[in-house]
């Protein structure tokens, strides 16, 4: 005959802690669905209803791609490459107003490490300029530049 076994005395079940394991368990598994793109459904009222995955991370206050919404006093978080190219911009700026860009008028050039590393009619000839002569500039830190005619 197979052994038997005596479950726990009722008071040392923690049933808070069986509660929140399974409230847990229950969020993963919906959160890994709606990550997944498949909607899940539930009873309600008695009911089968399908929840979508937007509803799945709208229910934990996720936003509709699963990602935790900004606080809403807090700053976004913010691109070192974005933060490089907009110092880029004001130099450019500058060095438009001291008239250091003046043999460019009416075209574009194309800035990276501190210099000019093409400059064209249009766009495109400018950035294969630069991209041509200056291959050891990353070219995630070129900032192209319209220079306006005066």
């Amino acid at each position: 005959m197979a052994e038997q076994t005596t479950l726990p005395a009722a008071e040392l079940i923690d049933n808070a802690a069986i509660d929140r394991a399974h409230a847990a368990a229950n969020k993963e598994a919906l959160l890994e669905h709606a990550r997944m793109g498949r909607s899940v459904c539930e009873g309600r009222d008695g009911k089968v209803v399908w929840i979508t995955p937007a509803e799945i991370f709208a229910r934990y206050g996720l936003d509709a791609n699963g990602k935790a919404k900004p606080e809403e006093n807090s700053p976004l978080p913010l691109d070192p490459v974005v933060i490089a190219r907009l110092h880029i911009r004001d130099q450019l700026d500058r060095m438009l107003q001291e008239g250091q860009l003046s043999e460019y008028t009416g075209g574009y050039v194309v800035f990276g490490n501190g210099q000019i590393c093409g400059h064209g009619a249009t766009l495109v000839e400018a950035r294969k300029n630069a991209l041509a002569t200056h291959p050891e500039v990353d070219a995630q830190y070129l900032v192209d530049y319209f220079v306006p005619t005066e």
